[in-house]
């Protein structure tokens, strides 16, 4: 699983908790530091080439195992950087490091630079600008904004309050910058051989939901529906497991 910008394994817990064998991964901080910030393809080739030693015993056995499969999900710019591992998992078309990516899931997220706000790619020329303190003020404030847009529980109030203190600000500031040059189209992803599967929330400003053909809709919903709206989704991410292990059981047969 990978969380959103600024966010850390607290921003998934609903899912984290709710899926004994899932994992949160960690994003390097040593990639997006220095003078030269890498681009987002190249930062989703580390984490490929990394994301065995970060995988707890029992979940790497799953990885190396020849029926078991691994789903990527990501939550906002997560999903953004979901989608950069499975292609690049597909470039390098080896067995040796492939990954057994047998799906994509967007939380909140997108399959295309069309989706993102014109008022995030003015936000991120402000947060390449602004001082740290006051980078971090302003975050506070607009996930406060979010939390109580979204109905958030007290608890959950706090954890974002949390997460914007912790958060690696060269780190924001650079997955802002990539957010805000992301080229990608719905047709980039469209050779992966790899199902994608969206869920969004209709009222989400922050990246415009896709079709309702192309992803589960929930009407209620704004941006982060993974916490605001836990239940339906995790509803949402059992039923596409679920439907997954009933077509590899068939196809034992």
């Amino acid at each position: 699983m990978l969380p959103g910008l600024g966010m850390d394994a607290r921003m998934l817990q609903p899912q984290s908790s709710y899926f004994p064998n899932s994992y949160v991964m960690k994003l390097p901080q040593e990639i997006t530091s220095g003078t030269t910030a890498v681009s987002l393809a190249a930062f989703a080739d580390g984490l490929l080439s990394n994301w065995p030693k970060q995988l707890p015993s029992w979940n790497r056995s799953e990885v190396n195992s020849r029926s078991r499969n691994v789903f990527l999900v990501g939550a906002a710019f997560g999903g953004m950087l979901a989608l950069e591992i499975a292609l690049q998992a597909a470039l390098r078309q080896s067995p040796t490091n492939s990954h057994r990516i047998a799906g994509v899931l967007l939380i909140g997220s997108t399959r295309s630079h069309t989706n993102i706000s014109i008022s995030f790619r003015v936000q991120e020329k402000l947060i390449a600008r602004i001082p740290v303190a006051l980078g971090r003020a302003a975050m506070k404030r607009s996930l406060a904004k979010v939390a109580n847009e979204e109905g958030m529980t007290v608890e959950q109030k706090q954890s974002l309050m949390e997460m914007a203190n912790d958060a690696d600000w060269n780190q924001v500031r650079w997955g802002a910058n990539q957010i805000a040059k992301w080229d990608r189209t719905r047709s980039s992803f469209d050779n992966l051989g790899i199902p994608v599967h969206q869920i969004h929330g209709r009222q989400d400003r922050a990246i415009k939901p896709p079709s309702m053909s192309d992803a589960t809709i929930l009407l209620h919903g704004r941006h982060m529906i993974n916490l605001s709206m836990a239940t339906e989704v995790n509803r949402w991410i059992e039923a596409i497991l679920r439907d997954h292990d009933l077509k590899i059981l068939n196809a034992q047969f």
